[in-house]
C-alpha cells in the first residue's frame, strides 16, 4: 500500500504545475513500478490522459484545503494556533493533500476482488403504528397508505398529510426508526422535514393539535420546519427540549453518548432543559452541546454546513479523534471496532467522507497517515 501511494504522489507531482518534479530516483521507481505488471501500464496511460483537476474531483475523501494549509502554515511558523495534543491531523494534511486523489483511485482499481468490501449503508426504517404493527418500510414495492401517511418510493420518504386542526385530546402517534446501515426521510403532517441517520428513533402524532407540534428523538436527525407561528415546534430529547417556529437545524442525543447536541443552520432556536429553564437561545452557525452527566449547557460557534453534512451525503470530522470517527462509521457501514492499545482512539484527524462510497479506500488513508494498522476479520476492524 505504501508503494501504491509514492506512485501517486509522483503521478500527481507529473501533472501540477509546482516545484515538486519527480526526481532521478523517483523516476525510476515509477518506471520499475510499470515494469511490473502490463495493468500497471494501462492505467497509468488512463491516468496520464485526464488532468490533475479532473482526478482530484474524484477524490471520495479529501481534506478541506483552506483550514487545513492556514493550520499547518500557522504551526510552521510557530504560531499558537494549534495545541500540542491536536498535532496528528498536521500529519494527515502534509502526507496527503498531494497525492490523495490518485491514490484511492488506484486503491479502488488494484485491490483484490477476493478481499470482502465494507459496502456503504442505504434507505430503509420500520415504522410502528398505533397499534404496535411494525412495517418494515424498506420492503414494500408500491405506494402504500399507512396510517394517515404515504410512502413515497420515489423519494424513500413516508409523508403524512395534513387533517384538520380538530384539537382533539386523542392522538394517534407513530414512530419510525432506522437500524445500523439504514437512513430514512418522512414529511410530518405541518410540511415539516426529517432527516434520520442510523439507529435513530422519532415519535410523532400523525396530526398536530391547534396549539404546539410535539416529537419525540433519539439518535441524530436534522429537521426542516415548516413555519407556523402559532403553534411552536418541539424536539423532546433527553435532558433537553429544543423550540423553533420554523428553522433548519439537527439534533443528536444517542443512548451510548454521555451529551445531547443541537446545531442550528438557519432560524433560531431555544434551548430549555428538563426543569423547563431556557438554557440558551441559537443563531446560525452555533451549536449547543448537554453534557447529560453534568446536566451544564456549552454553546460555541460551529460550521453549520459542515456539522450537518451527513444530509447532504459526507461526513465531516474536524479534529475528531479516531475513535468518534469510526463510532460514527460503524452506524452507517456496520462494523464493529476493536482497539489494541487505547492510546490509538485519541489520535485525531480533519477531512470529509463521501458515505455512498466503499470504506476500504477510507481506511486505507487512515491507515497510510500514521503508525496504525487496521486489520479486517469480517465486519470486525481490528486496530493497531
Amino acid at each position: 500500500m505504501n508503494e501504491l501511494f509514492e506512485v501517486a504522489r509522483i503521478i500527481l507531482n507529473q501533472k501540477l504545475d509546482n516545484n515538486n518534479k519527480p526526481s532521478e530516483k523517483e523516476l525510476l521507481f515509477l518506471e520499475d513500478w510499470l515494469n511490473q505488471s502490463e495493468k500497471n501500464k494501462a492505467l497509468y496511460a488512463k491516468l496520464q490522459k485526464k488532468s490533475a483537476e479532473e482526478l482530484l474531483e474524484r477524490e471520495p475523501l479529501a481534506l478541506n484545503q483552506d483550514s487545513a494549509w492556514q493550520r499547518l502554515n500557522a504551526y510552521a511558523k510557530g504560531g499558537t494556533a494549534m495545541k500540542p495534543r491536536k498535532y496528528h491531523w498536521v500529519k494527515w494534511a502534509a502526507a496527503l493533500f498531494i497525492p490523495l486523489s490518485i491514490g484511492l483511485v488506484l486503491f479502488s482499481l488494484l485491490k483484490p476482488h477476493t478481499e470482502e468490501s465494507i459496502s456503504p449503508g442505504n434507505s430503509g426504517a420500520l415504522l410502528t403504528l398505533s397499534n404496535g404493527e411494525r412495517v418494515n418500510l424498506e420492503e414494500l414495492k408500491d405506494i402504500t397508505s399507512l396510517e394517515g401517511g404515504v410512502l413515497s418510493k420515489e423519494s424513500d420518504k413516508l409523508v403524512y398529510i395534513e387533517g384538520e386542526k380538530s384539537g382533539r385530546k386523542e392522538k394517534i402517534y407513530n414512530t419510525i426508526e432506522t437500524t445500523i446501515g439504514k437512513e430514512f426521510g418522512l414529511k410530518l403532517s405541518d410540511g415539516t422535514e426529517v432527516y434520520l441517520n442510523p439507529l435513530s428513533k422519532v415519535t410523532f402524532p400523525i396530526g398536530f393539535d391547534q396549539n404546539e407540534r410535539v416529537v419525540e428523538l433519539s439518535g441524530l436527525a436534522y429537521f426542516k420546519v415548516s413555519h407556523d407561528a402559532s403553534r411552536p415546534f418541539y424536539v423532546m430529547v433527553d435532558g433537553m427540549k429544543v423550540q423553533v417556529l420554523g428553522t433548519s437545524f439537527s439534533v443528536r442525543s444517542y443512548e451510548d453518548e454521555g451529551f445531547a447536541e443541537t446545531v442550528l443552520v438557519e432560524g433560531k432556536v431555544k434551548i430549555v432543559d428538563e426543569r423547563g429553564v431556557e438554557q440558551a437561545l441559537l443563531t446560525p452557525d452555533h451549536k449547543v452541546v448537554l453534557d447529560k452527566s453534568e446536566g451544564s449547557f456549552d454553546v460555541s460557534e460551529v460550521d453549520a454546513r459542515r456539522a450537518t453534512s451527513w444530509v447532504e451525503g459526507y461526513y465531516f470530522f474536524e479534529d475528531a479523534t479516531l475513535e468518534d470517527i469510526l463510532n460514527d462509521l460503524s452506524r452507517w457501514y456496520e462494523f464493529e471496532i476493536e482497539y489494541d492499545r487505547p492510546e490509538l482512539k485519541e489520535q485525531r484527524f480533519e477531512g470529509y467522507i463521501n458515505k455512498y462510497e466503499e470504506l476500504d479506500p477510507v481506511l486505507k488513508i487512515i491507515e497510510h497517515t500514521n503508525s496504525i494498522k487496521i486489520e479486517k476479520n469480517g465486519r470486525t476492524l481490528i486496530v493497531k
